[in-house]
Parts: structure tokens; C-alpha cells; sequence
């Protein structure tokens, strides 16, 4: 065999099927033995806004395209219960989906719903960004998706590995790609 570098496979799934299906693995194997999986789960849930400081996830449980929502998770932890909720998205736009999951999204027992809009590219329409934020969602910009897993680049988890360099050299080719009168690169 040669020193061939095997081919990074989010260069061929590159769909938001794809995303969402890495996303779930990462959620669901909060508990893992394998170091980095189990860091970016706890930095994932941060970046979502799901304070993790003093306390220890006891169970994950996620779930694909319940109301046509990309990816829906029940979250126990020591002290506390989440439903997160998160719509993903690699290119496409927010086409006015949102309103329509939240007449679906009912808090479970008085747990607040947290609503997160994940793109892996950037948001050049400032209509959208007005109606994800109208429609209380949390906007995770491409900038904070990219500081997350530019720390991953070199993990030696192969999965981990190979998302981190895709999202990073994504990222960089937006940045390439500015436009002078694009301002609004991070959103």
C-alpha cells in the first residue's frame, strides 16, 4: 500500500442529511470513552447554550425529522432537563420553516425549548437572519461553528477529524470569497 491520505468522506456527504446524522452521533455519544468525541459533545451543548459547568449528562436521546424539525433531543442531566431543537442547514435558506415548528414544539413539562439554526456556510440574507431571530431561534454563526472544530483539526479521531478539517476549509473559502461590501461575513 502507499502513503495515500484517505479522501475526507464530508467531501461526498455533504448534505444536511449528512450533518444532521453527525451532529445526532456526536449528542448520542456523550458518554464515550474516546476523549474528543466526548469534548465536542460538552462544547457543542455550549455553544448551544446549555450551561454544563457543575453538571453531568446522565442521557441523550435524539430523534430525526419529528415535525419535519431536523434534529430534536431530550437532554437529562444532574440537575436539570432540555429539549433542544435544532435546524440545520449546509447551503439552502430558512424558508419560513421556523414559525411552523414552533406551533409543534410544546414544552414538556415546563422545560423550555432550546431552538438552534446551525448553518455551515454563511447567511447573506439579512431577511432570514430577521425572521430565524423573530421566530426565537438561536442563530449559531458560521464564525462560532468555525472556532469550534478548527480544535479539532488535528484529533485522532478519524470522524472528528475529517468534519473539523471540512467545516475549517469551508470556512476558509468563504473568506476567500468575501465580497468588499460583505460585512456581515460572521452571521
Amino acid at each position: 500500500m502507499g502513503n495515500r491520505e484517505i479522501k475526507n468522506i464530508f467531501t461526498y456527504a455533504s448534505k444536511e442529511l449528512s450533518q444532521d446524522a453527525f451532529l445526532r452521533w456526536i449528542l448520542e455519544n456523550y458518554n464515550c470513552d474516546d476523549k474528543d468525541v466526548y469534548d465536542v459533545c460538552y462544547d457543542l451543548l455550549t455553544l448551544f447554550g446549555i450551561n454544563l459547568s457543575d453538571e453531568k449528562i446522565k442521557s441523550i436521546k435524539t430523534f430525526s425529522q419529528v415535525n419535519k424539525i431536523d434534529i430534536s433531543a431530550e437532554i437529562e442531566t444532574s440537575k436539570s432537563l432540555y429539549n433542544l431543537y435544532i435546524e440545520d442547514k449546509v447551503y439552502s435558506c430558512e424558508h419560513n420553516q421556523l414559525e411552523r415548528y414552533n406551533k409543534k414544539i410544546n414544552s414538556k413539562n415546563n422545560i423550555e425549548a432550546i431552538k438552534i439554526f446551525y448553518k455551515t456556510s454563511k447567511i447573506y440574507d439579512e431577511r432570514e437572519i430577521k425572521r430565524i431571530e423573530d421566530a426565537g431561534w438561536r442563530i449559531i454563526s458560521f464564525y462560532e461553528i468555525n472556532n469550534l472544530w478548527k480544535k479539532y483539526v488535528n484529533s485522532n479521531n478519524l470522524i472528528l477529524n475529517q468534519y473539523a478539517n471540512h467545516i475549517v476549509e469551508m470556512f476558509n473559502i468563504s473568506i476567500i470569497n468575501k465580497m468588499p461590501q460583505d460585512d456581515n461575513l460572521f452571521k
